[in-house]
């Protein structure tokens, strides 16, 4: 009986050392691994004494952020594809790039019509006179323009009603077979090829009315420039080319326009004959000019003497008033050195008043 007793308390003690040791859940029976439902998983010592914590799923873990820091995205699966985000109407409208508005203070508003041209750069005052690009405003009328590179010259057609031309430093234009200068040469600016915009009106026969507070130039109008085949008299621009060959053939474009205008003058003047060609061969006062005898006059004048003819024509002038002219030579020999009033002197010969 006291052996039994003894090998009692010994299993008492034996058990109580057990239950010491092991975890009461190993006793329950539960897996160490498994969580119940709706628990965190618990953590299962190994052998060796190292703790595991078993995680389900990596997702599932709680991603801290530090004040500042946005979420990560999450990484497609390999294979899927993520589709773009759509832009909506509000938001387009808020990304895109605004176009800057033009400060210069020099900037000019042209309106055709009507309607303001669309000018790939702004119209613009050089030095008092206004200028707009050649190539966006011919474009703007409907024309095609190209460029000559070698010659620096700019061509612009419409079909058959339009041809004209122009050259960079140069005021003159050729159009529809006239000849014309502008106020300023043509000139380059910030590589754009700009022409002074009564030029462009009058390609177009527009009247130009401007605004100088809100700097706005109006052009109305839009028929092409009348040719010169009807523009000019054929036989009053004949007998001008005739005799500005004739007295200045020599001379440059200057002296040969201020002959013409001496004969326009004339023309224009109650004291001469009222045609060039009268006015070229008129003796009342003196031979001015040439006899009917002189055949001379019936060469073949070069391309500048017609010119400066159309330049005359055209109210280009550098002998206003101008009714005489000599040769510097021979001018001290003349009626109109005694008579009249030296205007100036260009090239090989005096003009006066």
């Amino acid at each position: 009986m006291k052996r039994v007793k003894r090998h009692q308390r010994l299993l008492a003690i034996f058990l109580c050392t057990v239950m010491t040791v092991a975890p009461v859940t190993a006793l329950a029976g539960s897996p160490l691994n498994i969580a119940a439902e709706g628990q965190p998983p618990t953590a299962e010592v190994l052998s060796g004494g190292e703790i595991i914590v078993p995680v389900t799923n990596p997702t599932d873990q709680e991603i801290v952020l530090t004040e500042g820091e946005e979420e990560p995205a999450e990484e497609p699966a390999e294979g899927e594809t993520v589709p773009e985000e759509e832009t909506t109407e509000e938001e387009a409208e808020t990304v895109t790039e605004e176009v800057p508005a033009v400060t210069d203070p020099n900037a000019v508003a042209v309106v055709f019509n009507g309607e303001t041209l669309a000018l790939e750069t702004y119209a613009r005052t050089i030095d008092g006179v206004t200028y707009v690009p050649l190539r966006s405003f011919f474009e703007a009328m409907g024309c095609s323009v190209g460029w000559n590179a070698a010659k620096k010259a700019i061509s612009v057609t419409r079909g058959s009603e339009l041809t004209a031309d122009f050259t960079q430093s140069s005021r003159l234009v050729n159009a529809n077979g006239r000849s014309f200068y502008m106020d300023q040469p043509c000139c380059a600016v910030e590589g754009n090829a700009m022409i002074p915009l009564r030029a462009a009106a009058k390609i177009f026969t527009c009247e130009v009315a401007w605004n100088s507070a809100e700097r706005v130039a109006s052009l109305t109008g839009g028929a092409v420039l009348e040719s010169g085949e009807t523009f000019y008299d054929a036989d009053e621009l004949l007998w001008l080319t005739r005799i500005v060959y004739h007295e200045a053939g020599n001379q440059k474009l200057d002296g040969k326009v201020a002959v013409a205008n001496v004969v326009l003058n004339r023309k224009a003047s109650d004291m001469f004959p009222n045609t060039v060609h009268d006015v070229i061969y008129d003796t009342h006062s003196g031979i001015q000019f040439i006899t009917k005898s002189d055949k001379s006059i019936f060469r073949t004048p070069t391309a500048e003497c017609e010119l400066a003819a159309k330049l005359a024509l055209e109210g280009y002038v550098t002998a206003p008033n101008c009714l005489f002219f000599a040769t510097k030579r021979a001018h001290q020999y003349c009626w109109a050195s005694r008579h009249r009033q030296v205007y100036a002197v260009i090239g090989d010969h005096v003009f006066y008043l």
